[in-house]
């Protein structure tokens, strides 16, 4: 198997790689011919992050803070600096990030590129919700035809490359506006919940500044949407400073010979973590509520030589009882449960950029080992259910999204492609841009 250059391994397409360690760097003349794609910490799942045709432009080599301004609470920083070094500089000066994913350790151009969400997206933006992109000032990109230029949110350049898969140039920098941080721990009120309409409501309905649920999808059919609802809330003890966050202790640094992740062993753990003891009300340290799986470095390694794929979908209110309960039936019907699986409410936002996944309804997130056909099959039908039901699936996980289902879920695509760099492409844009009038949008119905 090649090195891995997103995070499931799936699909796993030999690549040929530029390493760029300073900003300088970005010149026509010097670097590789045919097309680019910039790469951050391969934290993005199927192929937004590959480019089998080209050449990955590693930039993790670009990770210097440039400005920080304590007034503003502005920080401007090379695009490849991680959300980690971010946090290590600004948890101790009492500033955290208003918007973060699941692991801290995308970097920012990932982050702008793929304009993630986390568990605050429902809150008003001038709270610290929304997505990524909302809390960016200011970018500079590196264009094959224009070179350097700097971008403020006025301009459609701008909304193009927020969210826009770094198909719109390399970004070399950005300012983000960080928030204080008003303690070093959170107040965490965790509900076990029944079944899948208690689960349902008391998502939409939770009013605490982060939510997120998991469901146990090895429940019985009666119970299928059962599972922990966790909702927190910053405490009010701000006389203690937040400490940065630290690496993990533990970690696999090599892939096991075998996959840990066999369906009896998801079955029990799901079992035993529903039913676990737990304080209803605890105290959490940030770092461990906003990131958990990154206590375990390289968690991935744990599905030995097997790949894994995500699918997120995010569908309307209004039609997110139904069409996410099916989209669980579906997944438990294949008979062999997924091993991650969590739920968060998304706000009623106007999206930053052209194309980002964030927008108002449900988000499902479904992680699950990668099979072959049977695992594309159940990903044509997820793909057709939330298309008819108006929702959207997420470029940053998906790894089997057709042309015809991301022209009708972005249909803002073809303002990117007239605003995409000649140079840059990826194979996730090669599949999804492609003419897609013969192809019927729900092909797998």
């Amino acid at each position: 198997m090649t090195q891995p250059y997103n995070w499931g391994g799936f699909p796993d397409t030999p690549q040929s790689t530029h390493p760029i360690f300073w900003l300088s760097e970005l010149n026509a003349k010097h670097l590789p011919k045919g097309s680019l794609l910039a790469h951050g910490n391969g934290r993005s799942q199927g192929d937004v992050g590959l480019n089998s045709t080209g050449t990955l432009l590693l930039m993790r080599g670009c990770n210097r803070l440039i400005n920080w301004d304590a007034n503003s609470g502005i920080l401007t920083a090379e695009a490849g600096i991680t959300l980690h070094e971010i946090m290590e500089f600004a948890a101790p000066r009492g500033y955290m990030l208003p918007v973060v994913p699941g692991t801290r350790f995308v970097t920012l151009g990932g982050a702008i590129a793929n304009d993630v969400h986390g568990k605050n997206h429902h809150a008003p933006v001038g709270e610290s919700g929304g997505s990524f992109g909302h809390h960016v000032t200011a970018l500079g990109l590196w264009r094959s035809d224009e070179g350097f230029v700097n971008l403020t949110p006025e301009q459609p350049l701008f909304a193009a490359t927020v969210g826009g898969l770094g198909l719109t140039g390399i970004i070399a920098h950005a300012s983000v506006r960080l928030v204080p941080m008003t303690a070093p721990t959170l107040t965490v009120t965790k509900t076990r919940l029944e079944e899948w309409s208690t689960m349902f409501n008391a998502v939409i309905n939770s009013t605490a500044a982060y939510s997120v649920a998991w469901l146990d999808l090895s429940a019985p059919t009666a119970a299928l949407g059962r599972g922990w609802l966790e909702e927190a809330e910053w405490e009010n003890n701000s006389a203690q400073a937040a400490p940065a966050p630290t690496l993990p202790r533990l970690g696999l640094p090599l892939r096991l010979p075998f996959n840990i992740w066999q369906p009896w062993v998801v079955r029990a753990f799901n079992g035993v973590w529903y039913k676990r003891p737990r304080a209803t009300v605890s105290h959490v340290p940030y770092a461990k509520f906003l990131w958990p799986l990154d206590g375990i470095a390289n968690w991935r390694h744990s599905f030995g030589k097997r790949s894994f794929v995500q699918c997120q979908m995010v569908v309307p209110i209004d039609a997110a009882g139904t069409v996410l309960l099916q989209a669980l039936q579906m997944v438990q019907a294949r008979g062999k449960p997924t091993f991650l699986n969590t739920l968060k409410r998304m706000g009623a936002h106007n999206g930053s950029g052209l194309i980002g996944f964030p927008r108002e309804g449900l988000a499902l997130a479904l992680d699950m080992l990668y099979e072959g056909e049977a695992t594309e099959a159940l990903l044509r039908d997820l793909e057709a259910l939330v298309l008819e039901a108006g929702g959207a699936l997420y470029p940053a996980k998906d790894s089997a999204m057709s042309a015809a289902a991301f022209q009708a879920m972005y249909p803002r695509w073809a303002e990117l492609e007239a605003l995409r760099d000649p140079r840059i492409t990826s194979d996730f844009w090669q599949r999804v841009s492609t003419p897609a009038a013969t192809e019927s949008p729900s092909h797998a119905a």
